[in-house]
């Protein structure tokens, strides 16, 4: 399926899925999957409320996958295949999805292994980009580091963040 994703340029997302019972998960997993494209629903507020200006990249896109299990064969058959997109598929969007800019431990360690020697953000975005041939942007690399602070920071008192700062000095 991966293949297919990056061949296509198109992220799917599981809808609806019921696995087998273990008596016949050597062979297969699924019983069924419904897949449909990242973009599929529209917007839909959570709240009686109005809400303006709420980003999202959902457009009500009707490009689904609609697999089933084949059990003589021992192989999922397509019921169902919509490949037609109500928004632009390119190669160039695809590499922007969150999905595909997603660093390993590797580039996380190398990230923070550089973050550690006072090296801008910008210029460890480029170097692991170049490295891993993935989009890597600034703000990935600030979210890294914001989560690795926040877990260091987890369970202390100001009063203790405080002595830290104070000794590092």
């Amino acid at each position: 399926m991966q293949l297919y994703k990056d061949e296509t340029y198109t992220v799917w997302s599981v809808k609806k899925a019921q696995k087998l019972k273990d008596q016949y998960k050597d062979t297969l997993e699924y019983k069924f999957k419904h897949l449909v494209c990242k973009h599929h629903a529209g917007y839909e507020p959570v709240m009686d409320t109005e809400r303006h200006h709420t980003r999202t990249s959902n457009t009500g896109c009707l490009a689904e996958l609609y697999l089933s299990a084949e059990s003589a064969q021992n192989r999922l058959i397509i019921r169902t295949f919509n490949n037609t997109h109500n928004h632009p598929v390119s190669a160039e969007l695809y590499a922007q999805y969150p999905e595909n800019r997603r660093l390993t431990e590797a580039e996380k360690n190398e990230a923070r292994d550089l973050r550690a020697n006072l090296v801008p953000s910008v210029a460890v975005a480029r170097t692991l980009a170049q490295k891993s041939n993935k989009m890597v942007r600034r703000k990935d690399i600030n979210n890294l580091r914001y989560r690795d602070d926040t877990k260091r920071q987890a369970g202390k008192t100001e009063i203790d963040l405080i002595n830290e700062v104070l000794h590092d000095m």
